[in-house]
């Protein structure tokens, strides 16, 4: 979907930009229009705030997309969802039928990449996305360190297991990369957005 949005409206190359592309873009999802912050943080995430959010996504108690709604929410989602920039999870397939083996394998992945998580001396390195979504995998950052320790593997998990054990760990988050592998592309505008109301008349 995220692609398909680049290719048809641009891409956000701002934090303006990137707000107002998440936050316009949307697609009809079984009757309703979802944009990409109603998808993630209104859907999957259970209608939370998306970080520096200000209101939930779907704010009215007559919404009737809060149906669609999530009742808890699974923290191996912001291992799946690719947002088009650099720094994302991979884009892959999933499917109902192994969902649960396809996310476990996608935290794997995610927490094997030294981009992601890394442990040096009594540092842990993590992704931003660790950072916004905190939340999602616990109160703190030693909870975080504990859930990630499930998915590492090897060196990497034992290192991690040998910080939480000794009660410092001391969490840096990287620099989130925003661009995009296009080589040309348009800029988003969310004033060239457009609903195609055709199949409505």
């Amino acid at each position: 979907m995220i692609k398909y949005a680049f290719v048809k409206v641009g891409i956000g190359s701002s934090p303006l930009g990137r707000s107002a592309f998440f936050n316009s873009v949307g697609f009809e999802v079984g009757g309703h229009v979802l944009t990409f912050d109603d998808l993630e943080n209104g859907v999957l995430r259970g209608n939370h705030k998306a970080p520096y959010g200000t209101s939930k996504p779907f704010s009215s108690k007559e919404d009737g997309r809060l149906k669609l709604a999530m009742s808890t929410v699974d923290h191996r989602l912001h291992f799946a969802l690719n947002c088009g920039a650099k720094s994302s999870p991979f884009v892959r397939d999933f499917t109902a039928s192994c969902i649960q083996e396809e996310l476990r394998i996608a935290a794997q992945e995610f927490c094997d990449d030294d981009g992601n998580v890394l442990v040096q001396g009594n540092t842990l390195y993590l992704s931003k996305i660790f950072s916004w979504y905190m939340e999602d995998f616990g109160e703190n950052t030693t909870e975080l360190a504990s859930v990630l320790a499930r998915y590492c593997r090897g060196s990497k998990s034992m290192n991690l297991k040998k910080l939480i054990a000794a009660g410092s760990v001391k969490v840096k988050f990287n620099n989130y990369d925003w661009g995009s592998d296009a080589s040309d592309f348009a800029s988003f505008s969310a004033g060239s957005v457009k609903a195609d109301t055709s199949r409505f008349s």
